[in-house]
């Protein structure tokens, strides 16, 4: 699924103004790539079972790319690509999706990115896709994740318990969802 531009740019609690545009080949970087290898930032990912080198991110793009919404987030005052947030799941005939997003620069974390992320994401599904329902999932564990979520309004729905096998055992997932205002 192609949009044009840039969705939308804003700015976070912490002053920090960032631009969600579309994900590009050139965002394609070593700097992206070692995100998703990394143990911290990918704990909580599915990404974390693969190695992942540049010629596997390059083919996931050009696959992902042609069904899914892919973004990236840009801090501004840098021009740095510092996370994506992905819409997925695409449901046309429910007017529904699913959202996922990564802050891949650590430096960032704490800093109101991906909440600030997420209801820009929220919005322009909402009014320009004509999304009904967008829904979540994090590791029960990933506070940060599901606070950012229900930041944005997103409700807890339900919690799928021992779903995921990590490191340190068996974790639920919490599923959230958020409806389209009927204002």
């Amino acid at each position: 699924m192609k949009t044009g531009g840039v969705l939308l740019q804003q700015k976070t609690k912490k002053n920090i103004n960032i631009t969600i545009r579309n994900l590009t080949i050139s965002d394609i970087t070593h700097q992206y790539c070692n995100w998703l290898n990394d143990k911290e930032t990918n704990k909580y990912l599915e990404s974390r079972f693969t190695e992942w080198n540049m010629q596997s991110l390059l083919d996931y793009y050009h696959q992902k790319n042609k069904s899914e919404l892919m973004l990236a987030i840009i801090e501004d005052d840098t021009g740095t690509h510092v996370g994506n947030v992905k819409v997925s799941a695409i449901d046309k005939n429910h007017h529904r999706a699913e959202i996922g997003i990564i802050i891949g620069d650590k430096n960032l974390w704490g800093k109101g990115i991906a909440t600030t992320a997420i209801g820009i994401v929220a919005e322009y599904c909402f009014d320009v896709l004509d999304i009904h329902k967008l829904t979540a999932g994090a590791y029960a564990e990933n506070l940060a994740s599901i606070n950012a979520f229900i930041s944005n309004g997103f409700i807890v729905e339900g919690q799928r318990k021992e779903h995921v096998l990590t490191p340190s055992g068996w974790s639920d997932v919490v599923l959230l969802g958020k409806i389209k205002s009927q204002e």
